[in-house]
Formats: C-alpha cells, sequence, structure tokens
C-alpha cells in the first residue's frame, strides 16, 4: 500500500492538511490478509497483507472530509488531455499505472501491475514531471510512456484512473476518523467467514 498511502498523504500535504502516510494506512483501513492460492503475480500465489488498490484512498478522503475528483477513461486521448487540463489549472493529480509500462523504472524492477499510484506535478515538454513514491526525487517520464502505463489492456487494467482534491477539510476530526479506520479494520478481519481472508487466512 506504500504508493496509495504516500499519494494520498502528498496530496492531502499539498492543500495544507498535514497528516502522515502511516496515518492515512489507518484511517483508510490499510491492513488486511488474503491468501489467493489460484492467482499468481510475477508466478507467485497472491498473499495480500493490506486491503485492495484504491480503497485505502477512498476510505481515508471520505473519513477525513475532503472531496477529490476521481475519473476512469474508456478514449486515452481524452484521459491524456484531461490530465493537461487539470495541471494547468495549478493540481497536482493521482494516477493508477501499471509498473511494468513506466519508461523510467529500470527492467530489473518491472512487474506487471496495474495498481501502481504516482503524482503528475506538472506538463514538461514532451512529458511530465512525476513524483513516483519508489524513489527518492521527481522523474520525467514521457508522454507516450504515461499513456501507455494509464491505459493498458489486462487485469486490473487502471483505465486511466486519476485523483486530485477538489476541497479538503482543513481541521479533520482525527480521532473519530482513526476510530472508523480501526472499527472496519477490525470488521474485516474478524467476520468474513470464507478461509482465506481475515484471520482466517
Amino acid at each position: 500500500a506504500h504508493c496509495e498511502t504516500a499519494v494520498t498523504s502528498a496530496l492531502f500535504r499539498y492543500q495544507g492538511v498535514d497528516i502522515s502516510e502511516p496515518m492515512i494506512f489507518g484511517i483508510g483501513s490499510g491492513i488486511f490478509f488474503g491468501y489467493l492460492p489460484s492467482v499468481k503475480l510475477v508466478h507467485l500465489q497472491v498473499t495480500a497483507f493490506r486491503n485492495r488498490p484504491g480503497s485505502v484512498f477512498r476510505k481515508a478522503a471520505q473519513r477525513l472530509g475532503a472531496n477529490f475528483v476521481i475519473k476512469t477513461y474508456r478514449d486515452p486521448q481524452k484521459g491524456m488531455d484531461e490530465l493537461r487540463q487539470v495541471l494547468k489549472a495549478g493540481h497536482i493529480v493521482g494516477l493508477s499505472s501499471n509498473l511494468y509500462w513506466l519508461p523510467y523504472v529500470s527492467e530489473r524492477h518491472r512487474h506487471n501491475f496495474g495498481g501502481h499510484n504516482i503524482i503528475a506535478l506538472r506538463e514538461t515538454e514532451g512529458g511530465f514531471r512525476i513524483s513516483d513514491p519508489t524513489f527518492g526525487e521527481p522523474v520525467d517520464c514521457s508522454a507516450d510512456g504515461l499513456e501507455r502505463a494509464r491505459f493498458v489492456p489486462g487485469p486490473m487494467n487502471p483505465r486511466g484512473f486519476m485523483y486530485y482534491n477538489k476541497s479538503v477539510n482543513p481541521h479533520p476530526d482525527l480521532r473519530q476518523a482513526c476510530i472508523k479506520g480501526m472499527k472496519n479494520s477490525c470488521g474485516l478481519m474478524l467476520r468474513i467467514p470464507l478461509p482465506i481472508f481475515g484471520v482466517r487466512g
């Protein structure tokens, strides 16, 4: 969940709400366990220690009283055009991408994962300036490379998923948000009756 929580935390901090990545993980009910022997990723059976991609961001935003614009696209050209428009309007934008197709990622670190979250900071000549939680500094990404990573077909296709702040609560009730996050996490871990999820897994 590192990329999702890091991007969510950065989007809040950009709007003046200083909230840490671990706090986002807790408020968003990030902790979970699942063992999926029939599903393989990089030739290994999937074992999950976090909730499904996208759920941490959505729950944290709701519990902290933030209003995000969230969009997906069928048409890659429309998705890229709207990204440019939002950046020109002064926003930074969270994007879901397929890690394998990001051109700045080295070959040895690439794998087919369609839920990798990054931030588009601004448009540059021929591409975009990107903040990627797995890199220490912002990186440059070609426009073609970013489009491919956002719209590549296949399992967990990002479908151009993008999100940015419309408004935030400058003084969220952190205590209540944390309580809701903890209760939801406990419910997910304890009440799912299937033997591959939660404490039964």
